[in-house]
């Protein structure tokens, strides 16, 4: 409790407070008049006081301003004797930031003075590329300059900015497009697209024709790109559907994939990516085949495999080893325990490469590079089984 009571406020205290409310701190002033601090702020309220950074002179604006990056706020009130929140408020209404530097040049304030009544504010940021917006606004208003600034919302496009987005809409990502357009954001991007004057185009949809192959190009609903390879002579029909991108496929607004689309599956059909690259729907990279044709071909790992490799796992027990292992027409096939998971994912390849003709591996392992040792494993094997 303090031991301060009420006491009637006289002529001279109402002067005094008058005349030092902005000098001197509410601690300050309640000691010198024997009040609380709320007395004092409540006095001053009635009184209609502000702590006006305005009352600053300039020799103190001065320092403020050659000492900012070199002492905290607190320690420029205390030489200044000083009120804190007089010298933080001052700081702020400038646009003072301790991440910026304070001390304009002179060719910047030539820069100033020589502003247009309007400007937007994208060519004011690039006029002043070292400074912050607050920085820079709180310049003009000091100065007392008559500069009307512009959001990016209000600026206008023109033909050579149209030019860069019908030609790269929906080809490249959103990232890449704003370093194309460095004075627009994505909202104005947005309300460009959506005018009437763009709508009869299909953004979503675009293709590249080349001499081997043409790229689709697919916008997703979070505006990435997703590029498609297609044969030249699937370009005009694939126009005739709207092509979107799940789960790593791309299908069609009758959920029809494109992949069967392009090779004109039946529903019994099986189409099986040949390297595995679910973008790549060009024929040569297709093929019909049955189920067990198609999982000799997988190339997805299961989610509980922990080597990264298909057909290797760590062994059970004391000495932990990997375990190369093959499996067809659900027969699995031991080849054998190993120190090193790619020494065994090796194994598995070979193993692969002999018994499953319809594999990525088969493809690329001549047999004759395939040890005779793993071919008489496999044999023994699938004859035992039998």
């Amino acid at each position: 409790m303090s031991n301060k009571t009420w006491i009637k406020w006289t002529e001279e205290d109402n002067k005094f407070l008058i005349e030092n409310y902005n000098n001197k701190s509410a601690k300050e002033l309640s000691e010198t008049l024997n009040r609380t601090v709320l007395s004092i702020h409540s006095r001053a309220k009635y009184l209609n006081l502000d702590r006006k950074c305005s009352q600053l002179n300039q020799k103190e604006i001065d320092f403020i301003y050659d000492n900012f990056n070199k002492m905290q706020v607190k320690q420029i009130a205390k030489i200044l004797d000083r009120n804190i929140s007089v010298v933080g408020k001052y700081c702020r209404s400038v646009g003072l930031n301790k991440n910026d530097d304070i001390f304009w040049a002179d060719d910047e304030l030539k820069t100033l003075y020589s502003l247009p009544a309007e400007i937007y504010k994208q060519d004011l940021l690039n006029l002043f590329s070292r400074r912050t917006e607050s920085s820079i606004r709180g310049k003009i208003k000091r100065l007392g300059l008559k500069v009307h600034i512009l959001e990016d919302s209000k600026l206008t496009w023109g033909n050579y900015e149209i030019e860069i987005l019908l030609n790269n809409l929906g080809k490249i990502s959103k990232s890449e497009l704003l370093k194309l357009l460095p004075n627009k954001n994505w909202k104005s991007i947005q309300n460009k697209i959506n005018n009437s004057e763009f709508k009869f185009l299909n953004f979503r949809n675009r293709y590249d024709i080349f001499d081997e192959y043409s790229i689709l190009y697919i916008m997703t609903s979070i505006y990435d790109i997703i590029k498609v390879k297609i044969d030249n002579i699937d370009v005009e029909k694939c126009k005739l559907h709207k092509w979107n991108y799940s789960n790593g496929y791309v299908m069609n607004e009758n959920n029809e994939l494109l992949h069967r689309f392009i090779m004109n599956a039946k529903d019994n059909d099986i189409v099986d990516h040949l390297d595995g690259d679910t973008l790549d729907d060009r024929r040569k990279s297709l093929r019909i085949c049955t189920i067990p044709e198609n999982i000799q071909n997988r190339v997805k790992l299961n989610k509980n495999n922990k080597s990264g490799y298909r057909g290797v796992h760590t062994q059970r027990g004391r000495i932990k080893k990997w375990v190369a292992r093959l499996k067809i027409n659900r027969i699995g096939i031991h080849l054998g325990y190993f120190y090193t998971k790619e020494e065994a994912n090796f194994v598995v390849r070979l193993g692969r490469a002999y018994i499953m003709p319809f594999s990525k591996d088969f493809r690329e392992i001549k047999q004759e590079d395939i040890p005779q040792w793993i071919k008489d494993k496999i044999d023994n094997q699938i004859k035992r089984i039998a």
